[in-house]
């Protein structure tokens, strides 16, 4: 398990979903242990991705059109979901995104058991 990955996976995941979600909204991050895997969720109540853009956003600099956040360095280069999901493919694991324009966004993530130590699950309940 490489921990500098597995940190910049969860600091790409929650830094797009507080960027994508408005003032008062929520984000919540989940770890769920089990002998076969670690699973980890990250949710928002943010604007979400409308379904024609899902099979595209792990591409590499891909933007959905019209997200909602300002213009400029703020809405990044596309890269950040690029990288988590191939950090997600290094460690032997699965990403899945579930998202609906107006209601939010949630990202899972399973990675192996034997992949993943101690250390990444004291990291992760460091919300």
């Amino acid at each position: 398990m490489d921990r500098v990955q597995i940190e910049r996976m969860i600091n790409n995941l929650l830094s797009n979903a507080i960027k994508f979600t408005p003032e008062g909204g929520q984000v919540r991050m989940a770890l769920k242990p089990s002998p076969e895997h670690i699973e980890m969720v990250v949710e928002d109540t943010g604007c979400g991705i409308a379904a024609e853009h899902l099979p595209h956003i792990f591409d590499r600099f891909y933007r959905v059109p019209g997200s909602g956040a300002s213009a400029g360095a703020e809405q990044g280069l596309g890269l950040g979901l690029s990288f988590v999901a191939w950090i997600v493919k290094a460690h032997r694991g699965t990403i899945e995104v579930e998202s609906s324009p107006g209601n939010g966004t949630r990202f899972t993530i399973r990675l192996p058991a034997d992949g993943v130590g101690v250390d990444t699950l004291e990291l992760a309940q460091v919300q």
